[in-house]
């Protein structure tokens, strides 16, 4: 996918001010927004955050948004892409040259590079962003609507912010989330909140990141709980549980095998979906389970639910039960 608001550094953000004459030597200024009939100095421009934020017409983004904005006002349209391309003129940053071509560059002959250079980029994406405040949006309709959203499905703001959720200003993927592998950072995922958008695609991960080599989670004891899809963990912390990992899908990958192995993890509690391909992972598991040294043990799910992410505060003792019988925590 391409880095939507893509933060790439200070130099680039800098340098794009600069062409459009908007650069001031402070961190945090105003200057009149050229988007609207502004004469009250309504854009406001965060250096530091590498963003901008407009007042008035409710504009905002970074670096590529500013490109396109200042497009539309030629009467042009461009994508994501193009407004890169165009950054690219701008800015002599090797770091934004090096996203431009990773973004484009669908004939990388080494997956490895490609995966370590995506983490990088999505490192560089993600800390970028600037940190939501779940509790208090100031009056952000985005934010809002967001949290709202995420409220509606069982997500507490305690919980966003202790995922460390970012609002991403992205019109189609709406909030972002890191994944980290046993504390060590994997890449971010992106959820819709657009139902269209959801029935093609609804989550998108970040370039060049490897589902096969990710666990999602937390696995520092001997009884791992494995879930589909993060925020399916995410739920599974919400509610008391710690040692949880998301599979990222619902068939174990080798790699991630090895991973339990490495870490002698004694029990799998199975916590995939609660459907036909959810069966086929617990099977899928119990039929490795001697290869790998563990056990398996599936947790089930209250009549009418579907996964972890479904779970409330009304019936996740359904759950704790069976984790806690099983020595899970």
């Amino acid at each position: 996918m391409l880095m939507e608001n893509s933060k790439c550094n200070s130099t680039t953000f800098v340098d794009v001010l600069k062409h459009y004459g908007m650069y001031e030597p402070e961190t945090k200024y105003k200057v009149v927004c050229p988007f609207h009939g502004d004469i009250n100095a309504s854009l406001e421009i965060n250096q530091q955050k590498e963003f901008w934020y407009c007042y008035g017409c409710n504009k905002h983004g970074g670096s590529i948004e500013l490109v396109k904005n200042f497009a539309e006002l030629e009467g042009k349209k461009l994508n994501d892409l193009q407004a890169m391309q165009k950054i690219k003129k701008i800015s002599k940053s090797p770091i934004y040259n090096n996203i431009y071509n990773i973004n484009n560059n669908t004939n990388n002959s080494s997956v490895d590079i490609s995966y370590k250079q995506g983490i990088d980029i999505a490192r560089d994406y993600y800390f970028n962003l600037p940190k939501t405040n779940w509790f208090k949006p100031n009056g952000e309709e985005e934010i809002i609507n967001i949290r709202n959203y995420m409220n509606k499905r069982g997500f507490k703001n305690i919980t966003l912010s202790k995922a460390e959720a970012k609002a991403t200003y992205n019109k189609l993927y709406s909030i972002c989330f890191p994944m980290y592998d046993n504390g060590v950072f994997r890449g971010y995922v992106m959820r819709t909140m657009d139902p269209e958008v959801e029935q093609k695609r609804k989550y998108m991960y970040n370039k060049g990141f490897r589902r096969e080599r990710t666990l999602a989670g937390d696995y520092s004891t001997d009884t791992l709980i494995l879930v589909e899809g993060f925020l399916d963990k995410v739920k599974a912390n919400q509610i008391g549980l710690k040692n949880v990992a998301a599979i990222l899908g619902w068939k174990i990958t080798n790699t991630q095998l090895k991973k339990i192995q490495r870490k002698k993890i004694k029990t799998i509690l199975c916590a995939l979906d609660n459907d036909e391909c959810g069966r086929k992972g617990y099977r899928y598991l119990k039929f490795v389970s001697k290869t790998f040294g563990f056990k398996v043990i599936r947790i089930h799910y209250p009549k009418g639910i579907k996964d972890m992410g479904d779970i409330t505060s009304k019936n996740a003792d359904y759950i704790l039960r069976q984790v806690k019988k099983h020595g899970g925590s």
